[in-house]
């Protein structure tokens, strides 16, 4: 189920074409303080899930940077 952060996450992305741009974009310095990380994960793997790709796996590398 989604939650209503999940909603409002997925709503925040909803203008940009690249999901896992987006993604980046949240998990970036502009936005960590907004988002919980735990829930942007949780999204991650319902939109790799839902229509492919490998979001988890970029975000996963971006937090070992």
């Amino acid at each position: 189920m989604i939650t209503k952060e999940m909603f409002d996450l997925m709503m925040h992305m909803i203008g940009y074409c690249n999901l896992a741009d987006s993604f980046k974009d949240v998990m970036s310095e502009y936005y960590k303080d907004e988002f919980d990380e735990e829930l942007i994960f949780e999204l991650a793997t319902w939109c790799d899930n839902r229509w492919g790709g490998n979001i988890v796996g970029i975000l996963n590398r971006m937090k070992e940077e």
